[in-house]
Parts: C-alpha cells; structure tokens; sequence
C-alpha cells in the first residue's frame, strides 16, 4: 500500500476514529485503525467490537492494499507534522510516514487479522432519513439524562422509538429524565442504543442521515462516514407512569440568570454532596448552598409565579443536573412546574413543546 493524503484531511479522520478505538490489552489489534485503499480514496475504521467507525478520504492511490497501526501513535504523529501532503506507504511489518525532511517508521499488525465485522441484515430492515443537525439535537438533549452503571445497562443507553410520524429519545439514570421528539415520517419501532454511539455520531458531519435498524445493530450512514452499533438487550422502565400529567403550581425563570446563579452556589456545593437549594416565594427564586467547611451563599432570580402561595417552597437539586439541563437551555426560558418539595420537577423549554426534562429533588433538612 502506497497513498499520497493531505495531512489536515487525515487528522480529521483520525481524530474522528480515536474516540471509538479500544483500550482492551488482550486484544492489542483493537487498539489500532484499519487502513484500505478501495475506490480512490483510504479508508480508516476503528472498532472496539461494540462501535465500529468508518471514514473515508479523499487520496491519491499510488499501491493499493491495507494494514492496521495503533491508532494513538499514528494521530499524534499526523497531528504534529505541519499542513500539506503525506505520503504513507506500508513495507513489511511497517507504515512509512514521510512529509518533506521527516520520515517514521510504524510498526503494525496485518489486516488479515482484524475482527470479522458481523454482517448486517439487509432484509427486514427499518430505514429512517433525518436532517443530521435536526439528529444532534435530539441527542443533546436527551445524553444528559443517561445512568453509567454497567450493572443497569438500559439505562446506558437512549430509547429511540417511532410510531410512524414521530421520532422520540428518551434517557434516565434514575434521578432525572429527558424526553424529546421531532416530526419526521418513520417506521414503527422501538430500540435502545448505547449513548456513547449516539455520542459518537454526534461528532460526525453531514447534511442529511440515514439510520438502518437491522437485527441487533444500529448502522448511521452520513456522507463520509458510517457508525455501526451493537444494540442494547432488555427492557426500558415504563417512564411514562413518572411524568407528571399536572403539577400544582408552576413558575417561568431565565435560563441564563439560573445558569449563573446555580453555577455560583456550586462553589459551595461540591463540598456538600451537591446540593443546591431552590427557595421560591411570590417574588424570586433564591438559590443557596452551604458547605460546613467552606461556607456558603445565595442568590436572587426574578421568576413569574402562576398563582401567589402564602409561604415559601423549599426544594432541593443536585446542582451538576441543574447545571447539565440549563447547559442546553440556552438564552430560553424555562418553565419549572412542582407540587411539593418531594415530588419530581418538571422543566420545560418555552418555545419548544417537544422537550421535557425530570429532576428527582433531594430530601434534606429545612
């Protein structure tokens, strides 16, 4: 194998395949990238057997043929040498990295012994086309809410369902949750996909993309780039039973103004189990937190209140899912319905009728 690639097109790629590359020390070869020449342009995949990427790049062939390098030597030394052409040319056991006066030498392990990749099903498939900026969105607003204990592993993940008309994510960790949907035409089907491939996609360009449900796998085709994903066994909790059909008493807050202040009573919070406290009364919402060693603060946000309530409400946040739901929110306002002091809040993005996000509040002392 023998390419000439420009070196701001490959670290694009590289970049792009290191985030799915394994770590697992028994099998040394999953911690490399897949290079191949086919049809004009080579081709980079990374895997870790249960996310596999592929990328390809515009080249100039001069011997066709494939080779595997580790993946973490390889970018850094893309990344290091200056824009313009490469040359890479594989000799034996080796890839020859050469750009004017430099020149390295890589060793790798042959292609022939890279994983089998599983072979996706072409019948029976479930075939959805969607805007790629319209995809990450629901992706962002739905990853924040996703558990990371691997002993839960649906909750590792975001339910993607459709009914036809609608798409819907929707992810929980327990203590929060986020829903959110778009009108796009699509089949009827519902599946739980790791949120770290859904991370991954989100990382990908393009305009428009197709997602192919088929067997146990998940494939995201964009225009450059496809992303295969292994598809998480078991069932979703019934999260429809804990979203609030109606809530007592609601209030309508900038989103900004929470931003700064949560972001302020975090200071002392991380020294007191992260704790924030929502003291609402008819005026404004004060937001305080109090650490032992460290000492505490508060501050005041204008709110509008649906109704006036003769004494103050209490209710307490972990301040790092105030902050993850605010971080998406942006210059919006939000509203923020409750009924007491134990039961979940609910927020909702003015503007935007097809999101929702629960948090679970935190029992403390008054």
């Amino acid at each position: 194998m023998k390419v000439e690639i420009l070196q701001e097109n490959l670290i694009k790629g590289l970049t792009l395949i290191s985030h799915v590359v394994s770590s697992k020390i028994q099998m040394p070869i999953l911690g490399n990238v897949l290079l191949e020449t086919i049809d004009g342009q080579l081709k980079l995949t990374g895997t870790n057997l249960e996310i596999s990427l592929t990328t390809s790049i515009g080249a100039k062939i001069l011997t066709e043929g494939s080779f595997t390098v580790p993946a973490r030597t390889f970018l850094e030394i893309i990344g290091s040498l200056p824009a313009g052409k490469i040359t890479l040319e594989q000799i034996e056991g080796q890839l020859i990295v050469s750009s004017g006066k430099f020149k390295a030498k890589i060793n790798g392990i042959p292609a022939s012994e890279w994983p089998a990749v599983t072979k996706i099903e072409t019948k029976n498939n479930k075939n959805i086309k969607i805007d790629f900026s319209k995809f990450k969105e629901l992706v962002s607003k739905t990853i924040i809410a996703v558990g990371t204990d691997d002993a839960r592993p649906a909750l590792t993940g975001i339910l993607v369902k459709g009914n036809g008309k609608e798409l819907t994510m929707v992810a929980t960790d327990g203590f929060r949750l986020s829903q959110t949907r778009l009108l796009v035409e699509c089949p009827e089907f519902s599946v739980i996909i790791p949120a770290k491939a859904m991370a991954e996609v989100s990382r990908m360009e393009g305009k428009a993309m197709e997602i192919q449900l088929a067997g146990n796998d998940a494939v995201f085709t964009l225009e450059d780039a496809v992303l295969s994903a292994r598809l998480i066994a078991g069932n979703f909790p019934a999260y429809e039973k804990i979203i609030p059909q109606s809530s007592e008493n609601f209030l309508t807050i900038d989103a900004v103004d929470l931003l700064k202040s949560v972001k302020l009573a975090g200071v002392f919070a991380r020294d007191s189990a992260n704790i924030v406290k929502l003291k609402i009364n008819n005026l404004q919402c004060t937001i305080a937190s109090q650490a032992q060693q460290t000492g505490e603060n508060q501050s005041e946000v204008a709110i509008k209140l649906d109704k006036s309530q003769d004494e103050e409400l209490i209710i307490a946040f972990n301040y790092h899912y105030l902050l993850d739901l605010l971080n998406i929110a942006g210059d919006h306002e939000l509203k923020f319905s409750f009924t007491n002091s134990l039961t979940a809040g609910l927020f909702e993005i003015i503007g935007d009728k097809d999101f929702l996000h629960l948090i679970m509040p935190v029992r403390v002392q008054s």
